[in-house]
């Protein structure tokens, strides 16, 4: 066929994913290994790790991730777990000079090294400087800490190619916004169901009618860019029954999903950006976070 010709463009039919990828426990667990495992997925905000010190802990379904600031101001990433007998090393956040397992007291610099073990010097060959801790990719992205787990990953910018342009043009001022207000909830369903539906606004006549005189609906927007998607609109041009937005300086509704499950917004109103993650705990269970950062 030629487009160029006026040729209609072929139909393709619109088809539902089979039932059991919401349920079947092995597609659960090949989903994690092949795409929780293997993309880029937001861990903290880069002002919870500024200091040297300062660390953070995420956990991926089976597996825990410590983000921490070394004393040379950089980001390092590394599997939460010590080399010597698997012990958990770090819990939530906090700010620590070394990473030491609370089980026998190996100790590990911020950098993944190990420091020190008790009565190692009694162990025939024990090298301690051939001792890491297993690291994990890590990149700042426009003020925001993601990870990835697959080694061979390839950067943000080269994964989501134009994001980051698309971004800085409606936002401007992202890296400026300040931590505000931290939601976790537990959404009783498969991430996927999770994703979709804060992936269209089909819904949104029905269930956030207030929403809908937020912003002109007309000029809502869903484009996608392979491994990711955005949605726009304008702003509402007069009263609306969802918040008030006197002084606004965002005129746009703007929202990006970055595959597999991190969402980046901004609503109409005061100077604001949000973003908003789905972690899987299993084939039925997935709990959302939810941070603001604003003026």
């Amino acid at each position: 066929m030629n487009p160029e010709a006026g040729d209609a463009a072929p139909e393709v039919p619109v088809m539902g994913l089979d039932a059991r990828y919401f349920t079947d426990r092995e597609l659960f667990a090949k989903i994690m290994d092949r795409v929780f495992y293997r993309n880029w997925l937001l861990a903290c905000h880069a002002s919870q790790v500024a200091r040297p010190g300062d660390y953070q802990t995420l956990e991926i379904y089976d597996q825990d991730i410590v983000i921490a600031r070394g004393k040379d101001g950089e980001l390092k990433a590394f599997f939460n777990v010590c080399q010597h007998r698997g012990h958990k090393l770090a819990e939530g956040f906090g700010n620590k000079k070394r990473l030491v397992c609370p089980y026998h007291r190996w100790s590990y610099d911020l950098n993944g090294q190990l420091k020190a073990a008790p009565n190692s010097k009694s162990v025939p060959g024990f090298d301690m400087s051939a001792i890491c801790l297993t690291p994990v990719s890590v990149e700042n992205f426009l003020g925001f800490v993601f990870v990835n787990l697959d080694p061979e990953a390839a950067s943000m910018d080269e994964v989501y190619h134009g994001v980051r342009d698309e971004i800085l043009a409606l936002c401007p001022d992202v890296e400026e916004r300040k931590y505000a207000y931290h939601h976790e909830a537990d959404e009783g369903c498969n991430w996927l169901t999770a994703v979709e539906n804060y992936n269209e606004c089909y819904h949104c006549p029905v269930a956030h009618r207030d929403f809908c005189t937020l912003v002109e609906m007309d000029t809502y927007k869903v484009n996608t860019y392979g491994i990711y998607s955005s949605h726009m609109a304008k702003a509402g041009r007069g009263d609306n029954k969802a918040y008030a937005v006197e002084c606004a300086s965002v005129t746009d509704h703007a929202v990006w999903f970055l595959w597999p499950n991190t969402t980046l917004m901004r609503y109409p109103g005061r100077g604001n950006f949000m973003v908003w993650r789905f972690y899987p705990t299993g084939p039925e269970e997935t709990y959302e976070v939810f941070d603001f950062f604003l003026e």
